[in-house]
């Protein structure tokens, strides 16, 4: 048995096409400039890499069998190991990245259930029911119910599902020492209906005081959501997209059931500033920055929920645009950052010049273009092995 329910899942291996027959799959040099939507394997052996404002580093997860980010999109610099397989430098944006689930649905079956983006040939995968709806917290084995002597919250423990769901997560609430509650962040997919036969369990914090005295309560997880839409993965970026397609692209969930909706979720950023009014007029002091604010809504999750799969795979930021004012007109954008956004945002354009200074008497406004944007990575080799 390779894998299940309690069972650590090996990473996979060898389940890429092979690179071309010419192709030396060691790097040449140390410095890489990865377009948007373009990815990176990371040979075998030990690393340092060095990502840009736009890469993040992503591990294949066994469990999901989708790209999961281990680092935040920012320039850092990280020493790892990789097996040539399952660990990767990525530049997401201009492509599709997720779904998030906005209605439910019901009498889905997993084998028939097909989703579909309107633009582009990025790939997809619904999973069919086995969330986790609660996790009751019993007692402890001398009965007590919650257990006794928590100071400090602990970790909750839940099993991985078969290979090809979400994992669920949760945290936990303690009260006068005896945990009485469990929350949970995600709710996971695809776990066995009929109930999980390993129950998640409560690890204390090595570091909480109380460590010695601590007892532990048992956990009881409910699983549900049968015939219901539970999470929807992207699997496959596909080909770069404009801002304009993104803007306009939806989802769609097919087949035997009826209802489901999804919104599809994007990595972009801003490439270019077009400013009204030719830069408008009178404007105070000597330059204005470009804020972007009020990224549209990614809609309203629905009854089931795992941001860890949606809306959490990555953290957006704002842009750094400013402009120089001369002669009170607002000149050419210079782009500093283009920001990272899950939707394109709005755009304002602020005089850095003190209030009293008065307001312009022509005003501009910065449309944005939104989309893929080059990135430059370094990828050095360590002489071996901490």
């Amino acid at each position: 048995m390779l894998g299940g329910q309690g069972i650590g899942l090996p990473p996979p291996q060898g389940l890429w096409y092979p690179l071309p027959i010419n192709q030396n799959y060691q790097p040449l040099g140390s410095a890489f400039e990865v377009a948007g939507g373009t990815a990176l394997y990371v040979p075998p052996g030990w690393w340092y890499i060095r990502t840009g404002n736009y890469t993040q580093i992503q591990w294949l997860d066994p469990v999901s069998g989708q790209w999961i980010p281990i680092t935040s999109i920012g320039p850092a610099l990280y020493a790892m190991q990789s097996d040539g397989n399952t660990l990767r430098i990525v530049n997401p944006t201009g492509n599709p990245i997720g779904g998030l689930v906005t209605n439910v649905g019901s009498n889905y079956v997993q084998a028939s259930t097909v989703v579909t983006l309107s633009v582009g040939n990025s790939q997809w995968r619904a999973i069919v029911g086995g969330a986790l709806t609660a996790i009751a917290v019993g007692n402890d084995p001398n009965g007590t119910a919650g257990g006794t002597n928590f100071s400090v919250p602990p970790i909750v423990d839940i099993p991985a599902p078969p290979a090809g769901g979400v994992q669920a997560t949760a945290n936990a609430t303690i009260t006068a020492g005896a945990v009485t509650a469990i929350t949970l962040i995600n709710q996971g997919a695809g776990y066995p209906a009929g109930g999980l036969t390993t129950q998640p369990v409560i690890r204390p914090n090595p570091f909480d005081p109380n460590i010695g005295l601590i007892t532990v309560p048992a956990l009881t997880a409910t699983v549900g959501g049968a015939g219901q839409i539970a999470a929807v993965l992207c699997t496959n970026y596909g080909s770069v997209l404009t801002g304009a397609q993104m803007a306009a692209a939806t989802l769609t969930i097919a087949g035997a059931g009826t209802a489901a909706t999804a919104n599809p979720l994007f990595a972009e950023a801003v490439q270019s500033v077009a400013l009204s009014a030719g830069g408008g007029a009178g404007y105070p002091g000597t330059a204005v920055d470009i804020d972007t604010v009020a990224a549209a809504s990614l809609g309203t999750p629905g009854a089931i929920v795992n941001p860890a799969v949606s809306t959490k795979l990555f953290t957006p930021r704002r842009a750094l645009i400013s402009s120089v004012v001369t002669g009170g007109v607002v000149q050419a954008a210079n782009i500093s950052d283009g920001g990272l956004f899950m939707a394109a945002p709005a755009a304002l354009v602020v005089a850095t010049a003190a209030a009293s200074a008065g307001l312009p008497t022509t005003a501009t406004a910065a449309t944005l273009t939104m989309g893929a944007v080059t990135d430059t990575v370094f990828l050095q080799a360590m002489g071996g092995a901490f």
